[in-house]
């Protein structure tokens, strides 16, 4: 009798423990989802990204064909400025806001700085193919600018 009752004991044990760890398997999978999902990347880049950040990533959303073959610094905050005339920046305040949106992985601006010609945020491009010089709105960037029209 208490061979039964050990074993009975033992059974609503084991299947307590195999609920018990499907339970958490199932939380800390919806929490890996969270943590690897565009959605906590945004939340974070919405924490840390500034007005002047997203004046810039929207004009380089606008002015996506023209900055494909810019060349440098130089000439790709003299377009900024060309057709920004309502958030006129400080060439040095602008660099620093564009290379924070990189850093965020928003943006690329590949070869504009001594970079290598494939740049430094090429983790954040969804192709392999070496840009030679210019900058865009990353397919992560084009999200965030999604998300944040939601």
């Amino acid at each position: 009798m208490i061979d039964i009752l050990n074993r009975v004991h033992s059974l609503n044990t084991i299947q307590k423990r195999k609920s018990v760890a499907e339970i958490y398997k199932s939380v800390l999978q919806k929490r890996l989802e969270y943590e690897d999902s565009d959605e906590r990347l945004f939340v974070d880049a919405l924490a840390k990204i500034n007005v002047q950040e997203i004046i810039i990533l929207n004009f380089m959303n606008q002015f996506e064909s023209s900055l494909k073959t810019i060349d440098s610094w130089a000439n790709f905050y003299n377009l900024y400025s060309k057709n920004n005339t309502d958030f006129p920046l400080e060439k040095y305040r602008f660099r620093f806001f564009a290379t924070q949106l990189e850093q965020l992985g928003l943006v690329f601006c590949s070869d504009l700085s001594g970079y290598d010609k494939r740049g430094s945020f090429m983790i954040f491009k969804e192709s392999d193919e070496p840009d030679e010089s210019g900058a865009g709105v990353t397919p992560m960037g084009k999200r965030f600018l999604e998300y944040m029209e939601k």
